[in-house]
């Protein structure tokens, strides 16, 4: 019986330079709800005061060009979703979720950047 060999697939550690770094990047176009029609928990706590996800209603999101929740509308899930979030909050969430997610980034590639430095700066004994 023959089996298919497959080619190594070694894995990367932090301090390898050899190991690219990739920052994921989010495929989600609303980043208010991240697609899901749902305001993500932390930003809704910070529209609703006091607002606690395995108790409250779910907050819907209303984010002008954001589709992503029509599904949750409907009578059987009426008593479940909370539509008191207006669309101008949900577009500020949106626009403090990006630049959290920018600053994110732009840490990381400095990290990265440090990383890669430090390494070609070591000294190598062959």
């Amino acid at each position: 019986m023959s089996i298919e060999k497959l080619p190594r697939a070694p894995m990367c550690y932090e301090d390898e330079l050899s190991c690219e770094k990739e920052i994921w990047q989010p495929k989600w176009r609303c980043f208010c709800c991240r697609d899901t029609g749902i305001i993500a928990s932390p930003l809704a706590a910070m529209a609703i005061d006091g607002y606690d996800c395995n108790r409250d209603q779910l907050p819907r999101c209303v984010n002008p060009g954001c589709k992503a929740g029509s599904h949750w509308d409907g009578e059987a899930l009426a008593n479940c979703i909370d539509y008191r979030i207006n669309a101008a909050t949900c577009q500020k969430l949106d626009a403090l979720e990006r630049a959290n997610w920018r600053q994110t980034v732009q840490e990381k590639q400095i990290n990265i950047q440090a990383l890669a430095q430090k390494m070609s700066l070591r000294k190598h004994s062959f």
